[in-house]
């Protein structure tokens, strides 16, 4: 990205300098990215928040999404959710925003659109492809057509969150019940859209990230849910590349420290962010040797966002601004970090 010609130096700055510990290492290309959600807001036909996302130049970008993508249908462009009495909370929240989304996009919102869009910006595209609630053939069939407009990303990631089970939601928990059969299921996918991705193609599947926020002692039954599920993830020669979710939980760190001041919060924070990252990191790598970990969702705020649900500001933007640049650092010195949104 170009440097500004000039910087504004705040009073009483002080200059730090930077010693480069341990080996190098070329990083890969377009390596970092972020969430660009066309199905939550406007962008692919506003020009000008397009030139404002180019400006921060993103070197990937998903489609459709997060937990969306396992409801997503490419013909319409829509979710499609069937939600039941005894539904999640989660798998509600998904089902009322869907109709919102259809009011916004009447004509849906396409993969064809979305790689223009990359295409103008300048970023790749990883594909989340619908595994829950879409056949293997008619993924294919989307693969092939999107193949044949050139609009078909090399980067597939085998959807999102399956060992959430859409938050415990107990019909969903059905389908993904453990991380063999969920596993399988990627795999009979991932043997159809292959050879249609074709040379080149990368297909990642799912760690659930559990060293990053749950000890091996824990005793709830989700918590032991996610432990057991990188427990049972090993490497396999089918896919190249295994995805980890970043999310601390700033409240529980702060309740577990005993609620100290905000000086203690911010090292709190910082070590997550840095020694937090490297243990759940080294953890997987170890897990799958020799596999690329993509990092396709994480926030050093966790699900704590301002002003939501009547929550406190747990990390304020000055705070967040710093965890964000320290996060960052400790992806790049991983070496199996290729990808991180």
């Amino acid at each position: 990205m170009p440097v500004p010609a000039a910087l504004t130096v705040p009073a009483g700055a002080r200059q730090l300098t930077l010693t480069p510990t341990g080996a190098s290492r070329q990083l890969p290309a377009n390596i970092l990215g972020g969430s660009v959600e066309a199905m939550i807001e406007q962008l692919l036909d506003n020009p000008q928040k397009i030139a404002a996302i180019q400006q921060t130049a993103p070197g990937v970008i998903r489609f459709p999404g997060g937990s969306q993508s396992n409801y997503y249908n490419w013909q319409t462009g829509l979710l499609d959710f069937n939600p039941l009495p005894n539904s999640s909370a989660y798998y509600k929240f998904w089902a009322g925003v869907a109709p919102k989304i259809a009011r916004a996009f009447p004509n849906g919102v396409h993969m064809e659109q979305y790689q223009s869009m990359a295409a103008q910006i300048g970023a790749d595209v990883i594909l989340v492809p619908n595994m829950e609630t879409s056949s293997v053939s008619q993924q294919a069939a989307w693969f092939t057509q999107l193949a044949a407009g050139h609009a078909l990303p090399k980067n597939i990631e085998l959807g999102n969150e399956f060992y959430i089970a859409m938050a415990g939601d107990p019909n969903v928990m059905r389908i993904w019940p453990d991380e063999p059969t969920s596993l399988a299921v990627m795999k009979q996918y991932e043997q159809a859209l292959q050879p249609i991705v074709g040379a080149g193609a990368k297909f990642a599947v799912q760690s659930a990230g559990a060293a990053f926020t749950i000890p091996p002692t824990a005793t709830s039954k989700f918590q032991q849910r996610l432990l057991a599920w990188d427990q049972a993830l090993a490497p396999a020669d089918w896919f190249q590349a295994v995805t980890i979710h970043l999310y601390p939980d700033p409240a529980q760190m702060i309740q577990q420290a005993g609620n100290p001041g905000p000086a203690r919060e911010f090292q709190l924070f910082m070590g997550k962010a840095d020694a937090g990252v490297d243990r759940a990191l080294s953890d997987l790598a170890r897990r799958v040797p020799g596999k690329e970990i993509w990092i396709t969702e994480w926030s050093p705020r966790g699900g704590n966002f301002a002003d939501t649900f009547g929550q406190p500001d747990l990390v304020p933007p000055q705070m967040n601004a710093q965890l964000v640049a320290r996060e960052t650092l400790a992806f790049l010195r991983q070496p199996a970090v290729t990808q991180a949104l």
